[in-house]
């Protein structure tokens, strides 16, 4: 059983393979982001490729780099079935906006790899919802400023990079980079929440 995805007007739709039928899906609607796999990429086995359990119930990595993607809508990811993933990498991709809790639904992520894009603009609550995270990555970005108050519900951050802005400066306290700093990120919180 081989899955593609495919297209009928505007809404995302699974094919299957075999049969060479094309059934529409409620899994995802354009424009939110396509997270599971097809044949030239794979992302997280389907149902039937784990042996039948439930897709919500997978964890791992979402490895969505490199896909071309542009932008990540507000509520992207809430049609993505992989609830239980732990990883979501999105590098090297061109996006340029992430919007209001784009990953809300993605509670597990314990890494969020947003590096080598062009995102000059988050919405404040873009990473609402990820409670668990300890790792996040969004160097070599255009942002102008970031909102450090947005890492406050993150008690588990310990490396975040920001460094390499082509928008500008958005250091706290002279620093753009933390790595395995439990305290210093929460120390930049709570001086920098405020900045943005």
């Amino acid at each position: 059983y081989e899955l593609a995805s495919c297209l009928v007007g505007s809404e995302m739709c699974i094919r299957d393979r075999a049969q060479g039928t094309c059934t529409q899906t409620t899994w995802h609607s354009l424009p939110a982001v396509d997270c599971r796999s097809t044949p030239k990429r794979t992302v997280l086995p389907t149902e039937q490729q784990y042996g039948g359990h439930s897709v919500e119930a997978i964890t791992g990595s979402l490895m969505l780099y490199g896909q071309a993607l542009t932008e990540i809508p507000a509520g992207g990811f809430d049609a993505c079935p992989y609830t239980a993933a732990t990883e979501l990498y999105l590098n090297n991709n061109g996006i340029t906006t992430v919007g209001a809790r784009a990953f809300a639904r993605l509670t597990a992520l314990t890494w969020l790899v947003l590096s080598f894009n062009a995102i000059t603009w988050m919405a404040a609550t873009s990473l609402d919802g990820l409670t668990k995270l300890e790792w996040l990555y969004l160097r070599d970005n255009r942002l102008g400023a970031f909102d450090y108050g947005a890492l406050a519900p993150m008690a588990a951050l310990r490396s975040l990079w920001l460094k390499y802005q082509g928008g500008g400066d958005v250091s706290c306290g002279g620093k753009d980079q933390w790595s395995n700093k439990l305290a210093g990120i929460a120390a930049a919180v709570a001086a920098c929440a405020r900045r943005w």
